[in-house]
């Protein structure tokens, strides 16, 4: 739960990929992003996802312990990776050519990871990245979700192609007072949840993140 953009992106080629994600980096330093990475390309094999899938079969439940799932990123992280790149590859192998943003205190990270995908063949284009940030539970919430906003549509003046599902209903608008609106239905849904959670639980103590806010 909670306002999210959703994002899928494709390229045609590596060269295409990773100039536009040094632009890109770029354009994201003068914006206001509280963190900005580097771009960084790296090779997925075949026998890096396949240590990585045992590894993450050994930490199924009931193995899932804190100290498992920690030993577990280490190991991956030896292997030049976050635990996290090679979940989202979605068992692709070849390079990995990504870009991390974090717009600010409480929201996710808007990470850009592209992979060859050829569940996205239908595009014609060779490197796809997908993903979503969720920007509701951010300290500066209008700030945040128009700095992953103005990184996408960035991103399509470059050429890429650029597909969104903005939740707030701001990319599109570019109104505040959509987005606003959205915010106000998003949080009275999480409130009427954690109602109905405590009613059937009996438990008073259940803490939602509008709650907190």
């Amino acid at each position: 739960m909670g306002l999210t953009i959703h994002y899928t992106i494709g390229a045609n080629t590596q060269e295409q990929v990773v100039k536009g994600l040094e632009e890109l980096r770029s354009h994201c330093l003068k914006t206001g992003f509280e963190e900005v990475g580097k771009v960084h390309v790296k090779e997925i094999t075949e026998k890096v996802l396949d240590k990585f899938w045992k590894m993450q079969e050994a930490c199924s439940y009931p193995n899932n312990s804190v100290e498992n799932l920690n030993k577990r990123d280490s190991l991956v992280r030896k292997m030049g990776f976050d635990t996290w790149e090679l979940i989202m590859s979605r068992n692709n192998v070849g390079p990995m050519i990504s870009l991390s943003l974090w717009p600010g205190e409480g929201c996710e990270s808007c990470d850009i990871m592209f992979f060859t995908d050829d569940s996205y063949s239908f595009w014609k284009n060779k490197y796809i990245a997908k993903g979503f940030c969720k920007t509701e539970y951010a300290e500066e919430f209008e700030k945040c979700h128009l700095l992953v906003c103005d990184m996408l549509e960035k991103m399509d003046e470059m050429g890429f192609r650029v597909k969104v599902n903005d939740e707030g209903d701001y990319f599109k608008t570019k109104d505040i007072k959509s987005l606003a609106r959205a915010k106000n239905i998003s949080e009275d849904v999480i409130k009427s949840v954690a109602k109905q959670l405590r009613q059937a639980f009996g438990e008073e103590e259940i803490v939602t993140a509008v709650d907190i806010g």
